[in-house]
């Protein structure tokens, strides 16, 4: 069975359900900081991600699709 957290959306034409879980979703989180060669986004934006509950698999879905940028 699938969690909120496990489930991929794939094949189905919808976006992973982790999504909704992840730090970087929130309204007051730039998005910009995740694709920045800026030292400081970088740091931010590796702040956000260490605390998310879907870190893993968003590290999970950026590996299997091959995701060249990003954090």
């Amino acid at each position: 069975m699938e969690t909120p957290l496990t489930a991929t959306g794939a094949g189905n034409g919808t976006r992973p359900s982790w999504e909704r879980h992840a730090a970087c979703r929130a309204p007051s989180v730039p998005t910009g900081i995740f694709f920045s060669e800026d030292l400081g986004d970088i740091a931010a934006a590796k702040r956000g991600c260490a605390s998310c509950p879907a870190l893993s698999p968003c590290l999970e879905g950026a590996l299997t699709l091959g995701e060249p940028c990003g954090v």
